[in-house]
């Protein structure tokens, strides 16, 4: 009862707060002499947090200010820090007495300290960082973060930064509309290809940036500064840049009057394609590297950061490439809207991407434990600091930012478990006052219930010592469960079991799942684990805060698709976990947010061919270790299917928003009840397959079914509703056990037998992850991998007068004839083939096909589109597509035909009087029945 009155009077306190906390206050009211001093080596001192200058992480070191003073009254300093590389150089302490860098220019002993190469000779304690937020490790050497790694602490903040290089939005438009250059793409930028007539030439947009009058007061604090303040920097002449031009020129690249000219156009200056960057020491070289190695056409400046943004804003209408990076503020509410262009990652290309960490000064664990636990514990995703870097644009200042979203409640639960347990929090007087007659109340309601709250406590003491024995990952109603349930669906859960291994006790305790089919072992530079395939046991839950390894090993599994060929040793850094998919799939109205940072590594080759990815999460209190399997073995039992069908039409509640698609194309957004007849693909991804699967970075087959390779392939239309589709698969169900015992009944053998396994795009690929798995050949997407694989024999195509008007469904036909694959057609009356369709459908299908041509349909997605025109042609162009395709209805229409011939046929005999033949089960020659299909 005493804890229910104190979480009640907690409760009503914040809601106080929330509305009354007076201005220079977050969440309570803190005086400067309230702020306690950190005492190290018997000296006080403020914690000192380094904050990078860049707009992500400015609110981020004010949520860990105001948690650190209001919170644990800590007295707290933020120091701005330029650049990673000087922030990771403070944490170490490889600075001066005064915090200063050493210059490494100066004297030879200035040179030396400036390597950071000794650490006897660093700062203890350091004096301007104990903690810092935000840092990218690729602006960081090897060395340094290897160093801070060692000496302190570094984990992933939780969201994910990406750079390179944009341009505007509609430009890639333009591009796409007119002459179907994807200019999103490097390759579009090729010599030849056509890129530079949408884009302004070198002279054009030298001239205007030198040109600008009107500057920021970043770039101009006077207000009164001239043309010519902003000026391409690429330019040996210019004393302000000397050093930058000749480390240029020292790299093979010469600057020429404000510009670094590719060798693909040097020759033909107006040829290049401009390209500005911000700072010279944000990979200026490498970027030009790159550009030089592709043999891109471009010419490249930087200008700096601040003024950069004057450029790019002001010089809205002229058309050019820029650096920029997400989450930013700049140009979030720009239009048009920047477009990012993707380059694929290799060796000679800047890392475009990276998990900001956060570095701790290895003192802080014994100079302050409280402290220490929120910086381990700390952690935002990337839809806080993008709704964050909205406000910023829209004028909202650093500590309104982390002041706001400490207030939502519900981030309050997020930022509360980075408390320690207990917290000592100083009271005022008159929080005391009425922490006081709290307790009095608590006394005298206690000498009124305490019989009710004695039993009460008892049967909680019970059920809660039930639930600590239970809660562990092969139960899905506990905590630890649950959580893990999210992550690997009921059939993986069901076939773990806990081994005595590696069992330890202690308060550091946590869960090790391997829920893969291979035995794993996790080896850091101070443990190791050994995990039999689908078991869980316990380990230290410090043990992976940093790099590891897993080793997988093969293991003598029931099927060759489950088994690796060798063992193979993976390498997991901090930097390959993230919340976001690859940089490709992040863009969209509605960005994939995963529920935890995931890393994957691609897995070799085995017996059967691709054998998917390792995928590792870390949650609260489990180290979780999870297969990916390749597309071909993705395939869902066909009773599973039919229940996510129902599911989809029988989803309890409305459905708001959705999208409906009109027989004609036409879309709309609408409201659709349970048991509507027209929910369809599009709805069911987005309420069903997206909260289930796409959050933990996976298929819904793999997620939640007992998936395997599959034996039938499904090729339909995402704007097809629910309703038709299941009934659809209904009657190929009852048609598929109907042949079973025939053939059974002709073989004298049992049914029984493995259930048939379908693909279906919608639940067999990971939806946030659908653009890097297409690939730029769609020969090689999942589609054809799983057409053209071996345990796939047939094609179902479901609701064909639809199919018929979409490039997918008319390539997979054409493809599954060319694999040599039985064809089946699926309206919601039934297979075609079967003679389950009226014969008006067939007459009304058999008019569509022969006007048909492939030629005509169309595709959603313009890229998919492209890619589709590519693989068409290379297999002989529409007209050869066409042919193939109305060869497939032909022999389907006919076969339904024969079905109808041959109930003619009986009703002629009786006529005659001849009556039924007893077995006429095969039919008569040269006429079709259920077993002259070839099925499996």
């Amino acid at each position: 009862m005493l804890a229910l009155f104190s979480r009640l009077q907690l409760h009503f306190a914040g809601l106080a707060l929330l509305f009354s906390t007076p201005r220079g206050y977050c969440l309570r009211k803190v005086e400067a002499t309230d702020l306690q001093p950190v005492i190290y080596n018997g000296r006080e001192y403020s914690f000192p947090v380094a904050v990078p200058v860049w707009a992500s992480a400015r609110p981020l070191g004010e949520i860990l200010r105001i948690i650190l003073e209001e919170e644990l009254s800590i007295r707290t300093v933020l120091h701005p820090m330029r650049t990673s590389g000087a922030t990771i150089r403070n944490i170490l302490g490889c600075t001066d007495s005064a915090g200063e860098l050493w210059n490494e220019s100066g004297t030879l002993e200035e040179q030396v300290q400036a390597r950071c190469t000794n650490s006897k000779l660093f700062q203890d304690p350091p004096v301007r960082a104990w903690a810092a937020l935000s840092i990218w490790e690729p602006a960081v050497s090897p060395e340094l973060f290897r160093m801070t790694a060692n000496a302190g602490y570094l984990h992933p903040l939780g969201y994910r930064t990406t750079t390179g290089l944009y341009t505007h939005g509609d430009i890639v438009q333009a591009a796409a509309n007119s002459s179907g250059l994807l200019l999103k793409w490097w390759e579009a930028y090729g010599v030849g290809r056509g890129a530079r007539g949408f884009f302004d030439g070198v002279v054009a947009v030298d001239a205007a940036i030198r040109g600008m009058s009107n500057f920021s007061q970043a770039v101009c604090p006077s207000g009164d500064c001239p043309p010519g303040t902003i000026r391409p920097l690429c330019d040996l002449s210019d004393p302000a840049v000397r050093q930058e031009a000749e480390e240029m020129l020292e790299s093979g690249m010469r600057c020429d009057g404000g510009w670094w000219y590719s060798p693909a156009c040097d020759q033909d200056r107006d040829a290049c394609i401009p390209v500005i960057m911000a700072e010279y020491s944000w990979n200026v070289r490498s970027w030009c590297a790159a550009i030089r190695s592709k043999n891109l056409p471009f010419a490249v400046t930087w200008l700096g950061w601040s003024r950069e943004r004057d450029v790019v804003r002001s010089m809205s209408t002229l058309r050019f490439l820029f650096y920029w990076w997400q989450p930013e503020p700049a140009f979030v509410n720009m239009e048009p809207t920047p477009q990012q262009i993707y380059f694929s990652e290799g060796e000679d290309m800047p890392l475009q991407g990276t998990n900001p960490v956060v570095a701790v000064w290895g003192g802080v664990r014994d100079v302050d434990a409280a402290a220490y636990h929120v910086l381990q514990m700390i952690s935002v995703d990337d839809g806080d600091l993008q709704q964050m870097m909205l406000d910023m644009a829209a004028g909202m200042g650093d500590a309104d930012l982390a002041c706001n979203w400490l207030r939502r409640p519900m981030n309050e639960a997020k930022w509360r478990q980075w408390l320690p347990e207990p917290v000592n929090v100083t009271m005022t007087p008159e929080e005391m006052e009425q922490q006081a007659i709290m307790h009095g109340l608590t006394i005298a309601g206690a000498s009124v219930l305490g019989l009710a709250v004695l039993s009460v406590l008892c049967w909680a003491l019970w059920y809660w010592c039930r639930r600590l024995r239970s809660n562990k990952p092969s139960n899905p109603s506990s905590v630890v469960g649950g959580e893990v349930f999210r992550w690997i669906g009921p059939h993986a859960q069901r076939s773990l079991v806990q081994t005595d291994a590696n069992d330890i006790k202690g308060r550091f305790k946590a869960w090790y799942v391997n829920a893969t089919p291979f035995h794993v072992s996790v080896r850091g530079s101070l443990f190791s684990i050994d995990m039999d395939p689908t078991s869980f046991c316990h380990g230290l839950s410090r043990n992976v805060q940093g790099s590891f390894e897993i080793i997988a090993g093969p293991t003598k599994a029931d099927e060759d698709w489950q088994t690796l060929a060798e063992s193979v040793r993976l390498r997991f850094e901090p930097s390959d976990f993230s919340t976001r998919p690859t940089d490709v799939d992040c863009g969209g109205a509605d960005p994939v947010t995963y529920r935890s940072p995931v890393a994957r590594k691609v897995l070799p080759d085995g017996p059967a061919g691709p054998m998917g990815q390792l995928k590792v999460v870390r949650l609260r209190g489990v180290f979780l270790v999870m297969w990916s399997p390749p597309h071909i073995s993705r395939g869902i039992p066909l009773t599973e299917f039919q229940e996510f069908l129902t599911s989809v039409v029988e989803h309890p509640g409305t459905w708001e928003n959705c999208e409906a698609i009109s027989i004609d194309g036409e879309r709309s957004l609408v409201n659709k009840r349970q048991f509507s007849d027209t929910r369809n693909m599009y709805d069911a991804n987005r309420f069903i397959v997206r909260p289930e699967a796409t959050l933990v970075d996976a298929s819904y087959a793999e997620a939640r079914t007992d998936y395997g390779p599959p034996d039938m392939f499904i090729s339909h239309v995402w704007g097809e509703s629910a309703v038709c589709t299941r009934s659809a698969i209904e009657e190929l169900s009852k048609w598929k056990n109907n042949f079973k015992r025939a053939r059974s009944a002709m073989s004298n053998v049992g049914s029984a037998g493995a259930e048939l396994r379908v693909w279906f795009c919608v639940l067999c690929n990971n939806q946030s992850r659908v653009v890097e798995e297409l690939g730029h050949d769609v020969y090689y997407s999942p589609f054809a991998q799983v057409l053209r694989s071996p345990t796939v024999c047939e094609v179902a195509l479901v609701s064909p007068f639809r199919a018929l008007n979409r490039k997918w469904c008319n390539y997979e036909f054409c493809l599954s004839g060319h694999e040599s694959k039985s064809v089946l057609m699926l309206t919601k009356e039934g297979v075609v083939q079967a003679g389950h369709v009226p014969p008006v459908i067939l007459r009304d299908l058999a008019l569509k096909v022969a006007t048909f041509n492939c030629e005509d349909a169309t595709c959603s997605n313009s890229a998919d589109s492209d890619l589709i025109d590519r693989a068409v042609k290379q297999m002989g162009g529409y007209d050869k597509l066409t042919e193939s395709l109305q060869g497939v209805f032909r022999e389907a229409i006919a076969k339904a035909h024969m079905c109808l011939k041959q109930a003619v046929r009986h009703m002629r005999k009786l006529e005659v009087g001849d009556g039924i033949v007893a077995d006429d089960t095969a039919g008569d020659e040269g006429e079709w029945s259920p077993l002259s299909i070839r099925t499996l």
